[in-house]
């Protein structure tokens, strides 16, 4: 069995480049690594101990797709019953949907906080917590004036644990200051405030991120690291960002 301590990770993400004061979005997945002796907590304790949450902040996506439409689902079965059903997002009670265990945990510690939107929220603990998480805009939740362009504008990181670029919902800041045609071509609506509302611009896949690495790599800001042959990167999301749009442009 390979097993995953704490002891483990703070080497490890020491070694990626990770010090006090960072502020750091995370993406995880916990699949293929082995067994975490204290699960999750194993994850965030170290990150905790090496950033020191008086001096800096760890961001965690909390989404919640089965907020969405379900009339857009893939599996459209009985989605009148659920559209009917469906409760009113709730920060401090509505679960993430697919993002891992360590979703959850915001919604166990209360020293998080969350953000409102019914979507893309983004829980915070530390230094900087309130600030990522403020008036967080729900017409394009990865735009301007959202928790990922506060990172960006603070030259903050993204770090990918067992996830590859496909799970990097900072890219799409890109798209947005690019204002590319399609964020406006969607059909994501989301139930908010007692009906469903059309988000005004939104990414809906990111299926070709992955085709980014190689000149992200060339760029030379993209710290890569293996534990158990699963990848983790460490990326700083200004300079990431700022790749994204020569790219595209």
């Amino acid at each position: 069995m390979r097993v995953v301590t704490k002891s483990n990770l703070i080497k490890i993400f020491k070694k990626l480049g990770i010090k006090e004061g960072d502020d750091i979005l995370l993406h995880t997945s916990m699949r293929n690594f082995g067994y975490f002796v204290n699960g999750p907590y194993d994850i965030l304790n170290s990150i905790y101990d090496i950033i020191n949450l008086k001096k800096g902040t760890l961001l965690i996506p909390t989404h919640t797709g089965q907020m969405s439409n379900p009339k857009y689902w893939k599996d459209k079965v009985n989605y009148k019953i659920i559209k009917d059903n469906i409760n009113e997002y709730n920060s401090n009670l509505t679960l993430p949907r697919n993002r891992g265990l360590v979703s959850l945990l915001p919604l166990i510690d209360k020293r998080f906080k969350r953000s409102s939107h019914p979507l893309n929220s983004i829980s915070a603990i530390g230094k900087k917590s309130r600030f990522y998480t403020s008036k967080h805009p729900f017409e394009y939740p990865e735009g301007y004036n959202s928790p990922i362009w506060r990172l960006y504008k603070k030259k903050a990181f993204t770090l990918l644990f067992g996830v590859d670029l496909k799970s990097c919902s900072s890219i799409h800041l890109a798209e947005y200051i690019m204002d590319l045609e399609y964020l406006k071509n969607n059909k994501m609506s989301v139930y908010h405030k007692g009906s469903f509302r059309k988000i005004q611009k939104y990414p809906e896949n990111s299926n070709n991120f992955n085709r980014l690495l190689p000149h992200l790599k060339k760029e030379g800001f993209v710290k890569e690291l293996k534990i158990n042959k699963c990848k983790i990167y460490y990326i700083n999301i200004y300079q990431l960002i700022n790749c994204c749009i020569k790219i595209l442009k």
